[in-house]
């Protein structure tokens, strides 16, 4: 019952503040391809377009109150029956099923009454740009200011289509195989994989082009520094290795006790044995110029990451932009500060918003890496869904005097 699945799992995701791509890998684990990738699909399309989903339901219902488990299976329905070709006979008797295992006769009734009013209705009143992105009108507005709203929309309408799994061939020598190169990312891969394997690292071309951006020329110490969920710092490693370097000049550090241990694991699972430095990168505990070169991949309210997480757009506010660019900014002085002069400060964020990505770079010496897809922007470079098909991503190479 892919349907109940999914329902289940955009219950979770909205009441438990969980991230969908998380969920969905573990409650598909037990699947057959074919099944979870159903599921995938039906999570991910209903989260994207939840807000005029909600009004849709709302509009039809004559109950003041839903109980939440009948409303997410309508949810998924609506979903199907509004934004995806599936049968309609197949989408309501599928979901009255699923309504069968969560009451009895009358909620059963009602979702069909309800579902079969859209298949024959529709959306009678479709709604704004606001609606259809789900972004908070003020952080769209604040897009907008910043692109215009004609890049605005680009980035959005291309927020809403699924993204592609990418991989990192770790060696040179791994064999592509049918893998589909991607352009302009080197050792960057459109594969069948959602899990690492000792010859691929699965992981957007985006964080694939941050990962190529630190300096490793030299033999002093590197630094990442919010190293969690250690996709960044593989790739570091695995650059080293063909280096014939061991990776012992890689500090890692990170704020979060349980995101360390889970990114212990997946470097243990990909051959490496790093040690961690649990530290606050607000007030980093290294004296200063320290390091050849620092990661700050800096925590942000990752608004490029919405067609593998859509929930976040329905988390998000300007509140959370302001907090965020706040951390960013203390997280970057103490970078700076620890990066030996001549050094390089690399700044990236899987976000989009000027506050957490031009307004933090202003005034030092920053400028896009070279030799990456995307558009340059303020003192660094933009990669997004529409300009480069790959997660939004801004980064920064700071040059430390």
């Amino acid at each position: 019952m892919n349907r109940l699945v999914a329902a289940q799992v955009v219950g979770r995701v909205m009441r438990s503040g969980a991230y969908s791509n998380v969920l969905v890998q573990a409650e598909t684990r037990e699947l057959e391809p074919r099944d979870a990738g159903h599921v995938r699909f039906l999570v991910f399309g209903t989260l994207r377009h939840l807000v005029r989903i909600d009004r849709v339901i709302a509009g039809y219902s004559k109950r003041p109150r839903v109980d939440p488990q009948v409303l997410d299976v309508l949810r998924v329905a609506v979903f199907e029956l509004l934004e995806t070709d599936s049968p309609p006979h197949a989408v309501v008797n599928g979901a009255v099923e699923a309504a069968g295992t969560l009451g009895g006769p009358k909620v059963k009734g009602f979702v069909n009454g309800l579902l079969r009013s859209v298949e024959r209705f529709g959306d009678p009143s479709p709604g704004d740009r606001v609606e259809r992105f789900g972004l908070h009108p003020e952080i769209l507005a604040a897009l907008d200011e910043t692109w215009g709203t004609e890049a605005t929309d680009a980035f959005m309408e291309a927020s809403l289509l699924p993204a592609v799994t990418i991989a990192r061939r770790r060696r040179a020598s791994v064999e592509v195989g049918d893998a589909v190169p991607l352009v302009g990312f080197p050792d960057a891969f459109e594969v069948g994989l959602s899990v690492d394997t000792a010859d691929w690292a699965v992981q957007d071309a985006a964080s694939i082009a941050v990962g190529g951006s630190v300096p490793l020329s030299g033999h002093g110490p590197i630094l990442d520094m919010a190293a969690a969920p250690g996709g960044k710092a593989l790739h570091l490693y695995d650059r080293l290795s063909a280096q014939s370097e061991d990776g012992s000049r890689l500090v890692l550090a990170d704020a979060h006790p349980k995101r360390i241990v889970r990114a212990q694991k997946r470097l243990r699972q990909a051959g490496w044995y790093p040690d961690w430095v649990q530290a606050d990168g607000r007030s980093a505990p290294f004296v200063d110029n320290t390091f050849d070169a620092v990661l700050l991949d800096a925590p942000c309210t990752g608004l490029g990451t919405l067609r593998r997480r859509p929930e976040i757009k329905l988390r998000i506010n300007p509140s959370d932009v302001r907090r965020m660019a706040g951390i960013q900014a203390k997280m970057l002085r103490e970078a700076i500060r620890v990066t030996r002069p001549g050094g390089t400060v690399v700044y990236s964020v899987c976000t989009v918003t000027a506050a957490e990505t031009i307004d933090q770079v202003a005034g030092l010496l920053g400028r896009p890496p070279a030799g990456i897809p995307g558009q340059a922007w303020g003192n660094g470079i933009l990669l997004a869904p529409h300009l480069t098909g790959t997660d939004g991503m801004f980064i920064s190479s700071v040059d430390v005097s």
